[in-house]
């Protein structure tokens, strides 16, 4: 069976987001057993990913991300 070029890269993508969720994981979980609290934990993330989203895209890369990321949570909210 032949892999097109699209499928490949959405394996490819799949593969770094299973990899990136395991790196936060053990990063959140380190925290909160140094006795970190949730909400701070999640506000540090946050802090870091809108900085760099906003040095390396802009404003608009971090309000893009944070629409996105307020759409899936509605989803799962539904």
């Amino acid at each position: 069976m032949t892999v097109t070029e699209a499928e490949m890269h959405a394996r490819i993508l799949r593969e770094k987001h299973m990899a990136a969720m395991e790196v936060q994981t053990e990063a959140w979980a380190d925290g909160i057993s140094e006795g970190i609290d949730p909400e701070i934990m999640a506000a540090a993330g946050m802090d870091t990913i809108l900085a760099h989203l906003a040095r390396d895209g802009g404003a608009d890369a971090a309000r893009d991300f944070l629409a996105a990321m307020s759409q899936q949570l509605d989803a799962r909210h539904v």
